[in-house]
Order: structure tokens, then sequence, then C-alpha cells
């Protein structure tokens, strides 16, 4: 396919646990952004909750991080529907200003 990367190997470490991934070359500096924060998070988890239970502590992480994603989702939405409404009018201003030439 032309245009098409070809997906690269990396290697991502999450709570000490090396996850081998296949993706895109474009992609890499967002995973390891991502895998980067994840750490960060569950080190911060473990540290205030003193909770050593791995899989309590990524229960933990997914309800902050889901919770943030529907706040944003929920957050663009609107933006989403004001942008649409200016664009809106000013396609009533355009279209006035044409028929008035």
């Amino acid at each position: 396919m032309k245009g098409k990367e070809e997906d690269i190997s990396i290697t991502v470490n999450i709570a000490g646990v090396a996850y081998p991934l296949r993706v895109q070359p474009s992609e890499e500096a967002y995973i390891r952004k991502a895998e980067h924060m994840i750490n960060e998070r569950l080190r911060a988890l473990k540290d205030d909750y003193r909770i050593t239970d791995r899989q309590t502590l990524f229960s933990m992480l997914s309800i902050q991080l889901a919770s943030e994603l529907v706040q944003q989702k929920e957050s663009n939405a609107g933006t989403d529907t004001g942008i649409s409404e200016h664009f809106r009018q000013l396609n009533e201003v355009l279209d006035s200003a044409l028929n008035e030439i």
C-alpha cells in the first residue's frame, strides 16, 4: 500500500513488565509518552495509597484515566457545538454578503 508506514517493533515497560508491541513509526512517540505517564501515575497511586497489589493499582488507574477521558469528551462536545454554530453564523453572513453583490 502506498503511503502506509511499515510497523516497527518496540518494547514498552509498564510497572516492571515488558510488553512487546508493533506500532506505526509515527505512533511511537505517543506510546512512549503514554508509557511514562502510566508509570508515573502508578507510582503516585502506590505512594499515596500504599497499595502494592498490581491489579488494584491498574484498576484505580483505569478508573482515573476513563474518568478523564469522559470529562474531556463531554468538554469537547460543547466546544465542537460552539465552533459549528460560529461556522453556521459565518456562513449566513457570507451568503448574505454574496447575495448583495
